[in-house]
């Protein structure tokens, strides 16, 4: 009887197989390979401990009888049909590397490492081998198209993402709990069942668009992120047991965990265990018995289609355990976590809602709320504290003053609460020195402000030197010294020099005492001198040269000294030939008569206004002194002691006129001997 049984169930999937290959028809072209005919790897003997796979492998390359198979004839293996066989091993299989299509469904094969390199394999048919729970080699089959290991024992599928041509999957009916496989090959896939396993998250399958998706009977509760748009897609009949649920004596109430394929809360379809649902608040609500402690209770979600087909649907069930609430201890503290009122206790039913309220407390406000000042009763003990302060008292202000009322230091401000001792610091200040501490250096915060006063005397200040210099740094004048109390205003200003010009004030011309020596420079610069202005002329007042000017630095020295002028000699000079040159313009004027010309008597005549550039700024000259000069310019047949006046250019005629003379009298005294 079992085996007629048997024989029916794989009859049946043999017809299921082949019906599939006739719905999805596949490719098992590839490029025959050419036999090598040097001796080598190639003539190896290939050997299969199970003799259903040699045969089978002998009527694919045609090597019959004992014949040894090699590796050579093992390229022409490009498909292996060994279903119902009872085969355990598929040792040997590694060298047929043109396999493409593999079937072996209903035999005894637990390990499908031999074909785990065989990258030209696009078809792997292994339903109902009931002993193969590892199949990680499929990571390396790259080439693989389709899988179908349904009626296995596989618990854990590899990481497909390397079988980029993979668009069939089939592993109903295993042990499989994570589709997280097929994550990464999602966007190719076009078949998809995993039916029948312990599979409770479907997210993997969220990018798989276009497909037919079947997951029936596992534990998944929210398919929402699946495309119900463009897949077929069945998740029918989920058995999903939740974890034991913790629950109050009375009643056992439970929210709705249950999501629609458009991700809201599903409605019950029906609910078991005499209990009722709440749908304001997504709530169950089952009633327990006074003497149970635990139990279970279920509901059933269900989502039909317009024709009234279950397309989404399934059983929930939740274990439950009865168990008392710990009471909740309600405190009320200060900043420094110490008791300020009497604490409350609440107690209630387990999961039953509690509401913790705070106190008014004299002189305190409440500074912290608990979060967890609303919640529901646990088997553990809870703890609401309520955290208060004093209430802010107005603030101390701290001064610093000097004897004179200043204020030599930045105050502060002292903060605190009611009742709170304070004590204000003295402070150490350059320069000054504490002589008077206030009465309420210490005391308490009140409700009023309250102000505290340290008296400061100044120390003596460093003395600050006034500096007079000019350009060079040469001192005009002494230094001035200036003495005073530290932080104390001091004032200096520049001082009239003559023919000098105050260039700058210091930046501290004006400042305060410090502890350290400070020093005022106030610099000059000597002033440009009015011009000295030089003529010659005849006595009878012609000019016999353009006139001359001198420039200089008032104070400083100048000299005027006449000119050589042809045919003339300096008769007189009118003004100072030396002195120093000021704020006034000053002229010299040079008085020539004709070389031998007998000397008169010279009347003086007021010099004549030079032009200045600048009328403005013309000054009323007076009538200089006449001075004799101590030298005076001879010929050459007087007096051979003669001083020579400086050298000019009014000189360099006179040896023309001397060789024209010489050159005349030549001439003439040649002519008369003739």
């Amino acid at each position: 009887m079992n085996k007629r049984k048997q024989h029916r169930i794989r009859l049946g999937i043999g017809m299921v197989v082949a019906g599939l290959l006739l719905a999805f028809p596949f490719s098992t072209s590839s490029p025959v390979a050419i036999a090598d005919t040097t001796v080598g790897a190639e003539d190896k003997i290939v050997t299969f401990p199970d003799k259903t796979v040699e045969r089978e492998v002998r009527v694919e390359t045609g090597v019959y009888g004992t014949t040894p198979i090699t590796q050579e004839a093992m390229k022409k293996v490009k498909k292996i049909n060994i279903g119902y066989s009872d085969v355990k091993s598929l040792e040997g299989l590694q060298y047929a590397v043109n396999l493409t299509y593999f079937y072996a469904t209903a035999n005894d094969i637990q390990d499908i490492t031999p074909l785990a390199n065989l990258s030209k394999l696009q078809i792997i048919i292994m339903t109902g081998n009931h002993n193969l729970t590892d199949v990680q080699s499929l990571a390396t089959m790259t080439g693989l198209q389709r899988i179908i290991m349904d009626w296995c024992a596989i618990r854990e599928v590899p990481d497909l993402s390397k079988l980029t041509q993979l668009n069939w999957i089939w592993f109903g009916r295993n042990q499989i709990q994570s589709a997280e496989f097929a994550r990464n090959v999602s966007s190719t896939l076009k078949f998809v069942s995993l039916g029948y396993n312990n599979i409770s998250d479907a997210s993997p399958l969220a990018n798989t668009h276009n497909a037919d998706i079947e997951l029936v009977k596992n534990r998944i509760l929210d398919v929402s992120m699946l495309d119900w748009e463009s897949n077929i897609i069945d998740t029918s009949g989920q058995e999903v047991t939740l974890p034991v649920q913790k629950t109050g004596a009375s009643h056992f109430i439970f929210s709705n965990p249950v999501l629609s394929t458009k991700g809201s809360i599903l409605a019950p379809d029906s609910i078991n265990d005499d209990g009722v649902y709440q749908e304001e608040g997504n709530q169950f609500r089952w009633p327990i018995s006074p003497t149970q402690r635990t139990g279970s209770v279920s509901f059933i979600y269900r989502e039909k289609n317009g024709k009234g087909i279950s397309y989404n649907s399934g059983r929930v069930t939740i274990p439950f355990e009865v168990v008392e609430a710990a009471p909740v201890t309600v405190r009320y503290v200060d900043t420094k976590g110490e008791s300020i009122a009497d604490d409350e206790t609440l107690t209630g039913e387990y999961s039953t809602n509690y509401t913790a309220a705070a106190k008014d407390i004299p002189t305190y406000t409440l500074v912290r709320t608990p979060e967890n000042r609303m919640g529901t009763y646990t088997e553990r003990p809870q703890t609401i504290t309520f955290v208060y302060d004093k209430v802010d008292a107005s603030p101390v202000t701290i001064e610093y003053r000097s004897t004179t009322g200043k204020i030599i230091a930045p105050g502060e401000t002292l903060q605190g609460k009611l009742d709170e001792q304070y004590m204000a610091e003295e402070k150490g200040i350059p320069g000054y020195t504490l002589i008077e501490k206030p009465e309420n250096q210490q005391g308490t915060f009140i409700d009023k402000t309250q102000t505290v006063t340290f008296l400061y005397k100044a120390e003596q200040g460093a003395p600050i030197t006034v500096q007079y210099l000019d350009d060079q740094g040469k001192q005009l004048k002494p230094d001035t010294f200036l003495e005073g109390a530290f932080d104390t205003a001091y004032h200096t200003k520049a001082i009239d020099i003559a023919h000098y010009a105050l260039v700058s004030s210091p930046l501290n011309a004006a400042g305060t005492f410090t502890l350290t020596p400070q020093t005022v420079t106030y610099q000059y610069v000597r002033l440009e001198g009015k011009p000295v202005i030089i003529n010659y002329e005849s006595k009878d007042g012609k000019t016999l040269h353009p006139e001359t000017r001198l420039i200089g630095l008032e104070g400083t020295n100048y000299e005027a000294t006449p000119k050589v002028i042809k045919g003339y000699d300096v008769l007189q000079v009118i003004g100072q030939t030396k002195g120093k040159y000021t704020a006034d313009s000053q002229h010299v004027t040079f008085i020539y008569q004709a070389i031998g010309e007998a000397k008169t008597p010279f009347s003086l005549v007021a010099p004549r206004e030079p032009q200045d550039p600048d009328p403005t700024s013309r000054l009323k000259e007076t009538v200089p002194s006449v001075v004799s000069l101590q030298t005076e310019i001879r010929s050459k047949d007087e007096d051979t002691e003669t001083k020579i006046l400086p050298h000019t250019g009014d000189q360099e005629n006179d040896w023309w006129f001397v060789g024209g003379g010489l050159l005349i009298l030549t001439t003439a005294y040649r002519w008369r001997k003739m």
